[in-house]
């Protein structure tokens, strides 16, 4: 199921919350992400030539 919740916070809302409570649903490592075999074969620090992609010398 996908969740339709919309939320947003600014970046002062963020800072006043602190560190340490920062909302569940901000937090990457705490759900599944999807990352295409595209992206993977991109960012992966195994893929050939990782880092020179991101730094635009390619």
């Amino acid at each position: 199921m996908v969740n339709e919740k919309v939320m947003f916070h600014t970046a002062k809302e963020l800072v006043e919350l602190g560190r340490d409570n920062i909302p569940k649903d901000l937090k990457s490592g705490t759900g599944l992400v999807y990352s295409s075999p595209a992206t993977l074969a991109y960012n992966s620090p195994g893929a050939e030539g990782f880092g020179v992609k991101r730094a635009g010398l390619s």
